[in-house]
């Protein structure tokens, strides 16, 4: 099975990756006509019932049962649902994958719980490393602004999500995230700038 190219926008809470990459796939001409894809970490919620054989049906669910777990049980949840939605994009004949997040912002937040990163990087050795890694870089002033909504995940599990309650636990995530990309081959990106800049500069580095 031929692996598609993954491109990989990255970047912790509010960074700007999921609207960067609706700009990327509303450029019809962009892929050459090649099939591309989001590839997410909710892509295994996505599939029919009778294929995902879940009983988590939103996301709301899904952070109430992250609640739930463990440190160790939670970081293998999140892994395996990466990996599933890696398989999902291969399955799927994909050319082109755009993956949102990845493994790195995931493992920041986990990291920021209990700052155990050597153990959790280990058990990510099996994923396949992207072809080109961008990560958008924004304050935590600025991604507290941008989101609509505060899952209790990315807050720190506090008895009440607030903005106050994210904006603390998310210096933490950013901390964790910084460190995990001194381990990864990335492009660093300004999120703080609009995204039609930020597409353009995506641009510059894309070959198809």
């Amino acid at each position: 099975m031929k692996e598609p190219q993954w491109i990989c926008i990255t970047g912790t809470d509010g960074a700007g990756k999921s609207s960067l990459i609706d700009i990327l796939l509303q450029d019809t001409i962009l892929f050459n006509g090649k099939k591309v894809k989001e590839v997410t970490i909710w892509d295994l919620f996505y599939l029919p019932k009778e294929e995902q054989h879940l009983s988590i049906s939103s996301k709301q669910a899904v952070d109430w049962y992250l609640k739930s777990l463990s440190p160790q049980s939670r970081t293998f949840f999140l892994l395996h649902c990466m990996a599933q939605a890696l398989e999902i994009a291969r399955r799927e004949a994909v050319e082109i994958a755009l993956i949102n997040a990845y493994w790195y912002k995931y493992l920041a937040t986990e990291v920021a719980y209990d700052g155990n990163l050597a153990h959790r990087l280990s058990l990510t050795t099996s994923f396949p490393k992207p072809d080109l890694v961008f990560s958008l870089n924004v304050s935590v002033k600025t991604a507290g602004q941008r989101k609509k909504h505060y899952s209790t995940f990315e807050s720190g599990f506090p008895e009440q999500v607030n903005t106050k309650q994210f904006m603390n636990f998310q210096h933490k995530v950013q901390a964790a995230y910084q460190q995990i990309m001194t381990t990864v081959e990335h492009i660093a990106l300004d999120g703080e700038l609009p995204l039609l800049e930020l597409k353009k500069q995506i641009l510059a580095q894309l070959k198809f």
